[in-house]
């Protein structure tokens, strides 16, 4: 045996079960997080799929696919994680042209009243008016009920393909 490994210190049971669980009370943190916050973080793309995965999951289904996060978690940057939770990430002018124009008015038009809605129309004349009020009455429903984003996702198709025939 050399001296070399006699220095390194291997970490014990107790120390790897309280990493471990640092690492669940990030993940727990980051399911938490609004579906448009996880989106715009510099997070990877697959711990990025997996928490927005977990968000559509309940119980024991959850609880899995957080501790997978976890494990996944420890080959990332979890500094970088943890100023995204303390909110230091502020979202930067130039993140936002980032985001496509349909997301971000499907992100209003979901989260605000009757003049986001006017004020779209206004924008876009040709557009089919209940069938808009119809996807964006199901997808707050969807995200009250904390439901897959199913009707989200047709809402933002929606809008850009309406984006697609004016451009």
């Amino acid at each position: 045996m050399t001296i070399d490994a006699e220095e390194e210190d291997p970490k014990s049971r107790s120390q790897l079960k309280r990493e471990f669980q640092e690492l669940k009370d990030l993940v727990q943190q980051l399911v938490e997080l609004s579906p448009k916050r996880v989106r715009q973080s510099n997070l990877s793309e697959r711990i990025r799929e997996a928490v927005l995965t977990a968000q559509e999951l309940t119980r024991s289904p959850l609880n899995r696919q957080m501790r997978f996060i976890a494990g996944q978690l420890q080959d990332e940057d979890i500094d970088a994680i943890r100023s995204l939770l303390s909110g230091e990430s502020q979202q930067r002018p130039e993140d936002v042209a980032d985001v496509p124009e349909s997301q971000r008015w499907g992100d209003e038009l979901i989260a605000g009243d009757d003049q986001a809605l006017s004020l779209f129309v206004d924008q876009h004349p040709g557009v089919d008016l209940q069938h808009l009020r119809q996807l964006v009455r199901n997808a707050k429903k969807e995200r009250k009920k904390n439901k897959p984003a199913k009707s989200t996702q047709q809402l933002f198709e929606y809008l850009e393909s309406l984006n697609s025939e004016v451009g």
